[in-house]
């Protein structure tokens, strides 16, 4: 066959398929050729080459493609060898077409018991085929009904059990509108009351002539239950129009009989369904593992997380309201903005409208509109679903907009499952960027107060108020170290000035000398337009000011935090003191360590009391996130010798070997405590790691004397539940007593 382009491609196959013809080799000379491939495949020698040609001279004919000007050097090599045999394409497609073959005998027919059965498992098949499609199920039941007894139009209803609603979920002669905005409250007109009395009834003469005359006149209805184990599906409707034959009596037992085998499909079919909608929630778990194992923006996360639960619900529109701790709140909206980012907005008080109400009840809200499109007279129902997710505080809030209601019918057998699985999953990514935030924070304050350690007075106080303007992310602080109108010290990130904020000073301050240490949340009405205050110190100083913080993440508060008013605390009890009296006060680290060879007895007092309130914070958000946390205290009996000396390689080993999550305190010279968030299952495993470290680490540093190395735990929640407890069950698996 000389040509392989795409119009020889037919001929080729066509040539295969044949079995009483055998393809020598294919030839174009163009090694791209389609053809050329498909020959490949079919295990035809093929190619551009000239030795191609050379296996096509012993051929009986060769056929030649339809562009012979393309060919005819091919064409003249095989002529200059002798060949002449060359077929036309449409000659050859006409000669050696499949259908040109001579028939073979026909097979022996199997038996007809054998062909009976094999006829069996074909329909088998073709109803399991529609039993799996719900709607090609349930028109095959219409029309198995109307067809009974010779009815012109029908409708099969499904129960809603989430809105004890009736709704269609197939017809035959009714219009779309009806379709769609057709709900029947059990109990509720002639279908709702043949569910509740699980009783099939028979209605003759213009039935619904004065109620819903957009269906036409119905001269006689039947309606019956379907009903499994006594618990009701739906409803299988027939009627006939005017001018019809009426049903009777007769019929109804018909379709009666018909329904009771009918809602056994049904009822099968609503099973697999829900185990399919089992499976999708697996799905989304999964999903949100993969999505949270990525480390992803938290703004991509959510963006992401929206986007699966409504491809998940089937919702035309949804949107997720993502709550702060604060009281704040983001809303994601479907979509991407233009520069590709996702579609986020804050919203300060959701505590308003419906919204509110979901948020204050927790149950699942349905809001139902009806809307009447311009130029129709038939109002369609649409209904608004607010799933609150997360127990028994409210993480977030799903909205779903559906227009389909039988979409939503699907959905709601999955809600429950859904709100489980994305709590946890939410839970787990507001923690884990609560806590990123959080240690963050901590680190910066820890690292503000050892640099303020060795510094004169006015080092120290620009030190205290450049780091309190990162810690809390205000936009300024102002510090007094005195009884000054002016500040000390003013840091701005922004567009404030100092001399901007000079007329409301007295008022800050007055509000200073009467309520002290406070966080408000707008200035008063005299001042100007700021948002929010943080006030700590006292008017004769040392005294900070902070003023409206600017939230650092999608979920940041929007106001200052209660550790925000601790930092400001601890920074001033260090401006308090000079450096030379106070020792070195910045020795107060969280992670990495603080040595015990640079603390002083003050650095231990503070250092516990630092803490019980870091513990009581662990203790807050692991309520409000569901997690457990951990409590390690260790005591190491070692000289005051080996202390001294090994206080730096000990301080570089506990730098490397703890997590950047961990809090690590020392609270005398040679014991230590470790918090360890979210790490309630593997304390044990911790424990066994650090004093292992410990007892390689002296090991390693060839002491005469190796120390020995004692560690308590306790958990929250299963061993204890407040600060006190924790510390005190701690230290009495440690053998030691509480001072």
């Amino acid at each position: 066959m000389l040509g392989a382009g795409e119009a020889e491609v037919p001929l080729l196959a066509e040539l295969h398929r044949n079995p009483r013809v055998h393809v020598v080799a294919v030839y174009d000379p163009e090694p791209q050729a389609v053809g050329l491939e498909l020959a490949e495949i079919l295990g035809i020698p093929q190619g551009s080459k000239e030795s191609v040609l050379q296996q096509l001279e012993r051929a009986e004919h060769i056929v030649l493609g339809r562009d012979r000007e393309r060919l005819a050097g091919a064409i003249g090599i095989l002529q200059a060898a002798g060949v002449t045999a060359f077929v036309g394409a449409n000659e050859a497609m006409a000669h050696y077409r499949v259908e040109k073959i001579v028939e073979a005998p026909r097979p022996t027919p199997p038996p007809k018991e054998a062909e009976r059965r094999a006829e069996s498992l074909e329909v088998a098949l073709r109803w399991l085929n529609r039993a799996l499609d719900r709607e090609e199920l349930l028109r095959s039941m219409l029309a198995i009904g109307l067809q009974a007894v010779g009815a012109t139009k029908g409708s099969i209803q499904i129960l809603d059990t989430l809105s004890n609603e009736l709704y269609i979920g197939y017809a035959s002669g009714l219009s779309d509108p009806v379709v769609r905005s057709s709900r029947q409250k059990i109990g509720v007109g002639i279908s709702g009351s043949v569910a509740q009395r699980k009783r099939g009834r028979l209605l003759v003469g213009r039935v619904n002539q004065h109620t819903r005359p957009e269906r036409g006149d119905i001269m006689s209805a039947i309606c019956v239950p379907l009903l499994v184990d006594d618990r009701v599906l739906g409803v299988l409707n027939v009627s006939t129009d005017i001018g019809a034959e009426p049903l009777n009596k007769r019929d109804l037992s018909v379709v009666d009989q018909l329904s009771r085998r009918m809602a056994p499909v049904l009822g099968r079919l609503l099973e697999i369904q829900a185990q399919h909608e089992r499976a999708l929630v697996d799905d989304l778990q999964q999903e949100l593992l993969q999505l949270l194992s990525m480390e992803l923006d938290p703004a991509e996360t959510l963006a992401v997380i929206r986007d699966l639960l409504q491809d998940l619900s089937g919702a035309g529109v949804a949107q997720l309201v993502l709550l702060n701790v604060d009281g704040s709140a983001v809303r994601v909206r479907a979509g991407r903005l233009e520069g590709g980012g996702p579609r986020i907005e804050r919203e300060p008080d959701p505590h308003r409208g419906i919204l509110g109400q979901v948020l204050l009840g927790t149950e699942p809200v349905f809001m139902e509109e009806r809307i009447r499109p311009a130029g129709e007279t038939i109002v369609r129902r649409h209904l608004t679903l607010y799933l609150p997710v997360g127990e028994p505080e409210t993480f977030a809030v799903f909205i779903a907009h559906f227009e389909g209601l039988s979409v939503l019918s699907h959905f709601q057998r999955s809600m429950d499952a859904v709100r489980t699985t994305l709590a946890s999953r939410l839970g787990e990514l507001m923690a884990r960027e609560d806590r990123r935030g959080r240690m963050q924070r901590l680190r910066l304050l820890v690292s503000g107060l050892s640099t303020m350690a060795g510094q004169g007075r006015a080092e120290r106080a620009a030190t205290a108020a450049h780091v309190f303007l990162r810690q809390c992310e205000a936009e300024v602080v102002a510090l007094w170290m005195d009884s000054s109108v002016s500040p000390t010290v003013f840091v701005s990130y922004g567009e404030l000035q100092e001399s901007d904020l000079r007329p409301v000073w007295p008022a800050i301050r007055a509000r200073l000398e009467s309520a002290g240490s406070q966080r408000l949340t707008e200035l008063d009405e005299g001042g100007s337009a700021l948002r929010t205050l943080l006030l700590a110190g006292s008017v004769a100083g040392p005294a900070i000011v902070a003023i409206n913080r600017r939230p650092s993440g999608i979920l940041e508060s929007a106001g200052f935090r209660e550790e925000d008013e601790e930092a400001s605390r601890a920074l001033l009890d260090a401006l308090g003191a000079p450096a030379e009296e106070s020792g070195d006060l910045g020795r107060v680290e969280i992670s990495p360590v603080d040595t015990p060879s640079s603390s002083a007895e003050g650095d231990f007092a503070r250092n516990e009391k630092i803490l019980r309130d870091t513990i009581n914070r662990e203790l807050s958000r692991a309520q409000r996130y569901h997690f457990g946390f951990s409590l390690s205290i260790f005591e190491i009996d070692f000289s005051e010798e080996q202390r001294v000396t090994l206080a730096d390689a000990l301080e570089h080993r506990m730098r490397t070997d703890t997590r950047a999550t961990d809090c690590v305190l020392w609270l005398a010279p040679n014991r230590f405590a470790i918090l360890a968030p979210e790490e309630a299952r593997g304390q044990r495993r911790l424990a066994r790691r650090i004093q292992s470290m410990l007892v390689d680490f002296f090991d390693g540093h060839a002491a005469s004397n190796p120390p020995v190395i004692r560690v308590g735990s306790a958990i929250y929640p299963q061993q204890a539940d407040s600060p006190e407890d924790l510390i005190a069950m701690s230290l009495r698996h440690l053998g030691g007593a509480a001072d």
